[in-house]
């Protein structure tokens, strides 16, 4: 009968390599998947650049606007992120409810032909 101890060294053992009783551990979130699944893949995207983001850059100081909405500039960046993501097969836009997010991907939606959700 095998002690206390060898079977915990026994257990350390099996998890640094990955194994268990049941078959292969999951050492990760996504190595948990099989892998003739299809993966899922997330891209963040950060907003484009704000009224307060354009005073602030030049100020330093809080210009107090509460929910900012895209500068020309930031639409010219969502543009472009537009044209980045064409080939990515994007599916889906998960968005935030401010101004600067859902202007983002309002632009960028409407470039891929993607649907934003409507639940806001």
């Amino acid at each position: 009968m095998a002690s206390r101890q060898a079977r915990s060294s026994a257990s350390l053992r099996n998890s640094v390599s990955g194994s268990t009783a049941r078959g292969p551990k999951c050492l990760g979130f996504f190595s948990c998947f099989p892998q003739d699944e299809e993966r899922i893949r997330v891209i963040l995207i950060r907003h484009g650049q704000t009224e307060f983001n354009r005073v602030f850059s030049v100020t330093r100081r809080d210009p107090g606007i509460r929910d900012p909405h895209l500068t020309d500039l930031g639409r010219r960046q969502a543009v472009a992120v537009a044209q980045v993501l064409r080939s990515s097969s994007l599916r889906n836009l998960i968005t935030s409810p401010y101004a600067r997010v859902l202007g983002t991907a309002g632009i960028i939606a409407e470039h891929l032909a993607v649907r934003l959700p409507s639940n806001r």
